[in-house]
């Protein structure tokens, strides 16, 4: 690690490669200089990238408009992107972002590295308004807020804004190619202590169901010639290529995957695992390619993080041996903790059951509900998220006492595998029998299944006003609360 961190400090002595690489900003102004209407203002603007809202909208329009690559099909969830000065990295940043043009996200988390200021943890910023010569961007702060309030890692630290360039040269790519979005801003420390499964967890907690993409902002090796900087690029793509963040973090640590934004990476490659994503690499160029002098080049990678439609469940896609394994591993889990047995190992000779995925499991005793508990994302792998939710269903659904001993041979179990959830604009479109809801309002969420309305002989409406009494909001929040659903693939013993 001390290595990668010295690769991205070069600037500090090296004036020639001033802005190819982690580069040197402006002096460091004052928080008081920085504070006016709450707003973070740009402090690379006129080094980095044009100061002139004009002639930096012609820039980043040209780079865009140059971009011969072909679009991603399914759901971008994240990017990579480099943050060089725009003549060095520019034409690379604007293949990520190219993807994403035209598509709509509600919050976009971009995590980049902090090059100047050492701190321990991730730098969060509860200002109302990030803002670029493109204009001000809202800041998500309540969700800034929160995320101080209940994570140790997240620090309400102000310091690494007024002086870093490694987030902000983002911005004015994400104003070119998406309208109407807040940003949720983080910095990670010099200071590397923290567990990126961590932060990467309360991310995709505090965040269910939004249309949300994270980006990850990162240059790879700094100063090598040209040959041997390609080579150490290819390993460090092929790494992240591969999803494995402990490799990929042991690989950094070694400098055997040389780049100056490795805990960026690393929770975003955490964050779409979670999600059942995979990494794709859409360019790679260094500066030798895009400034001429390859004796000593910096390089840049754009990859997007995409769940496609083969990655989320589907009918057709459990076969009635998969169903029984799964209900086979629930019932052995729930006996084994019921009786206070070891938990027997899951190991499953098929890939789909060993991919990330989203499950409910619900138990009934003689016909009677006796615990439901789940998850709406894909947070580990579907057998395991099947067994860990069948143990908390028996034993950990606050509504209800733990499973007894004597009561295993009247609990029957029932399994639902989630698809993606996606937004719902018309709650009127809702189908009862098919679709699940989520709500979300403020800090109020609730989430009810596809076959909830039926068992309850609920039409469209009482489903509505169902759901919104779960979240424990009025019955009639619906008609303007954030609502997605999902569909369910729903077996039973």
């Amino acid at each position: 690690m001390k290595k990668n961190i010295f690769f991205c400090m070069v600037f500090l002595i090296c004036l020639l490669y001033a802005e190819a690489g982690c580069s040197r900003s402006k002096t460091s102004p004052s928080e008081s200089e920085n504070t006016r209407l709450d707003t973070i203002e740009p402090v690379v603007a006129g080094q980095f990238y044009p100061s002139d809202r004009a002639r930096l909208k012609e820039q980043i329009d040209g780079y865009l408009n140059k971009t011969k690559i072909s679009p991603i099909e399914g759901d971008i969830i994240g990017l990579i992107a480099p943050h060089a000065g725009y003549q060095y990295s520019g034409p690379i940043a604007a293949a990520a972002f190219k993807q994403i043009e035209g598509r709509h996200y509600d919050i976009v988390v971009v995590i980049a590295p902090s090059h100047r200021i050492p701190f321990d943890g991730i730098a969060l910023t509860t200002k109302d308004f990030y803002e670029t010569p493109l204009g001000k961007i809202p800041i998500a702060s309540d969700l800034s807020k929160k995320l101080i309030t209940e994570n140790a890692w997240a620090k309400d630290e102000i310091r690494p804004y007024l002086v870093e360039h490694s987030l902000e040269v983002e911005l004015p790519f994400l104003q070119s190619v998406i309208k109407n979005f807040k940003i949720l801003p983080l910095i990670t420390g010099l200071d590397q202590t923290f567990d990126v499964e961590k932060v990467a967890s309360a991310l995709n907690q505090i965040l269910p169901g939004k249309n949300v993409l994270f980006v990850a902002s990162t240059d790879l090796s700094h100063y090598h010639p040209y040959e041997v900087a390609v080579k150490k690029d290819k390993k460090t793509i092929s790494l992240i290529e591969d999803m494995d963040v402990a490799q990929f973090e042991n690989a950094a640590k070694d400098n055997t995957a040389e780049l100056c934004g490795q805990k960026p990476v690393s929770i975003l490659m955490a964050l779409a695992k979670l999600k059942g994503g995979s990494a794709r690499l859409i360019h790679y160029a260094n500066s030798g390619d895009t400034a001429g002098d390859k004796s000593r080049v910096v390089g840049y990678a754009a990859l997007a993080f995409v769940v496609t439609q083969k990655d989320k469940p589907q009918k057709d896609k459990l076969t009635e041996s998969q169903k029984n394994t799964l209900l086979k591993i629930a019932r052995q889990a729930i006996e084994a903790e019921v009786l206070g047995k070891k938990q027997p190992l899951v190991n499953v000779d098929d890939p789909f059951l060993d991919m990330p995925g989203a499950a409910f499991v619900t138990l009934k005793k003689k016909g009677e509900l006796r615990g439901c508990i789940g998850h709406i994302f894909a947070v580990e792998k579907l057998a395991l998220s099947v067994r860990d939710n069948a143990i908390a269903a028996a034993t950990h659904d606050p509504r209800f006492d733990p499973v007894r001993p004597d009561e295993l041979k009247d609990i029957s179990i029932e399994i639902s595998v989630l698809t993606h959830p996606e937004p719902l604009s018309n709650p009127l479109d809702v189908r009862v029998g098919i679709d699940g809801l989520i709500i979300s309002k403020g800090f109020n969420r609730g989430v009810l299944l596809p076959q909830v309305p039926i068992e309850q002989g609920w039409n469209k409406e009482q489903f509505l006003e169902g759901i919104c009494r779960k979240a424990g909001l009025p019955p009639d929040a619906w008609k303007d609360a954030r609502l997605e659903r999902f569909q369910a693939i729903i077996f039973s013993e």
